[in-house]
């Protein structure tokens, strides 16, 4: 007769949290060598606890910019980069790449996020009556005040 031994190994239901993910990214770049050229590159130096599974690299356009570590071929312009690991945690990373012009006043109605270089442009809100037809037509007002 035969002695059988049957061992039995329960593996609990695993769930996994956001407190679990850990992605870590920084960038390594060159910019534009001149500001009108295309000739910059950026590369993604990303550390996670699980394989970097999907890179997605956008402008700040929203235009698809590519699917690997780096892109090439870069401009002046604002990259964004949406990291996922094979857990399904995900970082989305942004990078300002050269010099960007632009309003960098927050309080501005022309605000441009992505803008690095104050090129005086900034309007703010001014209040007044807006309609030309109006005796109290004020044509610097760009925000109606309802008088």
């Amino acid at each position: 007769m035969r002695n059988f031994l049957f061992l039995l190994i329960f593996i609990p239901f695993l769930s996994f949290s956001q407190t679990n993910c850990s992605i870590n990214n920084t960038f390594i770049y060159n910019a534009p060598s001149i500001s009108t050229a295309c000739d910059g590159f950026i590369l993604s130096n990303a550390v996670s606890n699980y394989p970097i599974t999907t890179y997605i690299w956008q402008n700040s356009q929203g235009n698809f910019m590519g699917s690997n570590n780096f892109i090439s071929n870069a401009c002046n312009d604002a990259y964004i980069l949406t990291l996922t690991d094979s857990l399904g945690c995900s970082l989305t990373d942004t990078i300002i790449l050269g010099t960007i012009f632009g309003c960098i006043d927050t309080l501005a109605l022309n605000y441009n996020w992505i803008a690095n270089s104050d090129d005086s442009s900034c309007i703010f809100t001014v209040s007044g009556c807006t309609d030309p037809q109006a005796i109290n037509y004020d044509p610097n007002a760009n925000t109606d005040d309802g008088s």
